[in-house]
């Protein structure tokens, strides 16, 4: 069979301002999409920690230790929600998440807590990927929202109950 090659390249703006782009290439029905800049990186960290993270600035600084270490540029909060302080409003209106491969993983908060996710966050921050066994904490329901009874008094303890999950896919 004889297919064709396309590639194009799709420039996303936000009130006249270009928000990002991302490279679409492919050949019959396969198709290969690549973020080229300008958009904000989504990892699960390398490194391993226990409940205590010294509240969300402590895993704030968890995460932009992990980002600047992989030289990403930018500044990192985690994906973590408190009995005051859910985790989708931590991210404000900020769209347009990739993982650090370049592919994309969601555009808004809104379509990430309805499951409208384009590849799966399973990279570190260097883009290495991460077990298969590994279980990922965020005291935070799919909806983004907390779950009370998984945010370790507000990830300053090591004890309570935790909720965990693996990813799909």
């Amino acid at each position: 069979e004889l297919y064709e090659h396309y590639e194009f390249t799709v420039h996303a703006y936000e009130d006249s301002t270009l928000i990002g782009d991302f490279m679409i290439s492919g050949m019959g029905l396969s198709w290969d999409y690549r973020f080229k800049s300008g958009n904000n990186i989504a990892f699960v960290t390398s490194t391993t920690h226990d409940g205590n993270l010294g509240g969300l600035a402590g895993a704030d600084g968890i995460c932009q230790a992990r980002a600047d270490a992989a030289g990403l540029n930018g500044t990192y909060v985690a994906w973590l929600s408190t009995s005051t302080v859910d985790a989708r409003d931590r991210l404000g209106t900020a769209r347009g998440w990739m993982r650090p491969d370049g592919l994309p993983f969601t555009d808004a908060i809104d379509d990430l807590v309805v499951g409208m996710i384009y590849y799966p966050l399973r990279l570190d921050e260097f883009g290495n990927q991460v077990s298969s066994t590994a279980s990922i904490f965020t005291g935070t329901l799919a909806d983004g929202t907390a779950d009370d009874n998984a945010i370790c008094l507000d990830w300053t303890s090591t004890s309570g109950n935790a909720t965990g999950g693996r990813g799909s896919g």
